[in-house]
């Protein structure tokens, strides 16, 4: 009979009937309930469990039960560290006390250091854990010293709450016999104790073996070498094919951020290396940047999270040119062209710093100057037109940065200057070459051209001609606004005229005048 530690930390799950039921086991009806079992898949029936509440005090032993059904997966418990839709170990116990540790415990965290209790880490983190034999002998005696209760009261079934504290003596058990119409109770349970726990026992064994058999078995396979086994792993991957893995993985990774999932690069990334067999994860991250410069170069929205860098191969833009191909759907689907309506951009900002992030750094990426590939059925779709013709796009983000400007002031102190914000494009067209009048901290003009995108922040725009002329005029004082992923919780960042001339600009389009 193993003895096991379960866990309960109020603070991560909220076990609101535990007063109810410590009032229900009091009154000798039977308390059995799902609990979660970490890792630990080698918890049987019979095996012993106490409970410790974790987290604020009061800290301690509260609880003690028998496992009726050993270590099992179940879905969408509702148990103590549950991992939410998807499937969870747990076991079922039948408690035999419970102290309604919301407001005490039996042993406080603090009686659990001396001693043989010193020799165990009783802040666990998650539930399961073994207990020794010398501390669970220790704990049952310290239980049974502060509840006043013997080890057969503890371990006694709620069919029988009635059961003496300790198993009588002989000449005790010998006086009912004068009374055959009242059959002793605790004498058949008294002798039927040692036969459940060989059955008990037995079982255990029983499936002990099978996992030694088990284990023995693939032990052996992994020592001759398992057929399907041997065939991936040694076998090194053709270049077509590990180009096809990665381009795949890629795809599920743009899918995401442009959705607005929530994703890790590490799990990404350590996903990939186990599929390929591979453990260079700077060469994924630089080819992950090599897909995204493919994409760029046709047009397509790219993975912010991996901004486009030169030096691809032949063969790894074959790859990504199959994979288009192969799904025709993804184009369309990777067009991001809903916007929030007009009553949804809020006319003021709380905070105007929660949308602001820092200019990101120039990369050195630029697109070749030669023919673009297209994928078939999809040629006339140019991502960087077709978002600048959204003009309900475009609209939304400059009503969502004249917001923001007002926001800017009044934290700037500025508060008696929020009336001299101006819509400018909305009230006299474009021809002015931006789109709101501001001020700057010292009261100068500010003209700001904003450019709205549903991409993230690398994703490239495109200037008119009087936005350009307006920023050679004012170097200092234009600035673009840059608002990406404006449907996902948009956010935004200052280029300034001056650097946009030295830096920035691409020739895109000429104008001829006959």
């Amino acid at each position: 009979m193993a003895v096991y530690l379960f866990s309960w930390d109020p603070t991560k799950w909220d076990w609101r009937s535990i007063g109810e039921q410590a009032e229900q086991l009091g009154r000798g009806a039977p308390v059995v309930r799902q609990w979660s079992c970490g890792s630990n898949r080698r918890i049987f029936n019979g095996d012993v469990a106490w409970f410790i509440r974790q987290g604020r005090e009061p800290r301690g032993i509260f609880a003690r039960g028998e496992i009726v059904r050993g270590s099992y997966e179940a879905a969408n418990v509702d148990v103590q560290d549950a991992n939410r839709g998807r499937n969870t170990l747990v076991v079922d116990v039948r408690f035999t006390a419970i102290e309604n540790a919301v407001n005490r415990v039996v042993l406080p965290r603090v009686d659990l250091k001396g001693g043989a209790f010193g020799k165990f880490v009783w802040d666990i983190r998650e539930s399961g854990v073994k207990i020794p034999d010398a501390v669970a002998a220790a704990l049952e005696q310290a239980w049974n010293a502060a509840t006043g209760k013997s080890a057969e009261k503890t371990l006694s079934k709620p069919a029988a709450p009635s059961a003496t504290p300790s198993v009588p003596k002989s000449p005790t058990r010998e006086a009912p016999a004068e009374k055959p119409q009242q059959p002793p109770a605790p004498e058949p349970a008294a002798t039927a104790k040692p036969d459940e726990q060989d059955a008990l026992k037995r079982e255990r064994e029983a499936r002990l073996e099978k996992i030694r058999q088990r284990e023995a078995e693939e032990r052996r396979k992994r020592v001759a070498g398992d057929a399907v086994a041997a065939a991936s792993r040694p076998q090194p991957l053709t270049p077509e094919r590990r180009f096809e893995i990665l381009v795949q993985n890629y795809f599920i990774l743009l899918d995401a951020e442009l959705q607005g999932e929530l994703y890790s690069k590490a799990d990404h990334r350590n996903r990939i290396l186990k599929e390929l067999g591979e453990n260079d994860a700077d060469r994924i991250d630089r080819e992950h940047r090599h897909v995204s410069a493919v994409l760029a170069e046709t047009g397509l929205p790219f993975a912010d999270s991996f901004p486009p860098e030169k030096g691809f191969s032949d063969d790894l833009e074959t790859a990504v040119q199959v994979f288009i191909e192969g799904n025709p759907e993804l184009i369309e689907a990777l067009w991001i062209d809903e916007v929030p309506p007009a009553a949804s951009i809020p006319v003021e900002l709380d905070d105007a710093k929660a949308h602001w992030v820092a200019t990101p750094e120039r990369s050195a990426f630029r697109p070749a100057a030669r023919p673009a590939w297209h994928p078939t059925g999809v040629n006339e779709i140019d991502y960087r037109v077709r978002e600048a013709r959204n003009h309900n796009l475009g609209m939304a983000g400059e009503r969502f940065v004249l917001a923001f400007e007002r926001a800017r002031l009044r934290e700037a102190g500025m508060k008696d200057s929020i009336d001299k914000v101006s819509w400018q494009s909305q009230t006299y067209g474009e021809s002015f070459g931006y789109d709101i009048r501001s001020l700057d901290e010292d009261g100068s003009e500010r003209f700001i051209c904003v450019k709205t995108t549903n991409y993230g922040a690398r994703f490239p725009f495109t200037l008119t001609h009087r936005e350009i002329e307006r920023a050679r005029q004012h170097p200092s004082r234009f600035h673009i606004y840059r608002v990406f992923r404006f449907s996902r919780g948009a956010k935004l960042f200052l280029l300034q005229g001056e650097q946009l001339i030295q830096e920035t600009l691409e020739p895109v389009a000429f104008r001829t005048w006959l």
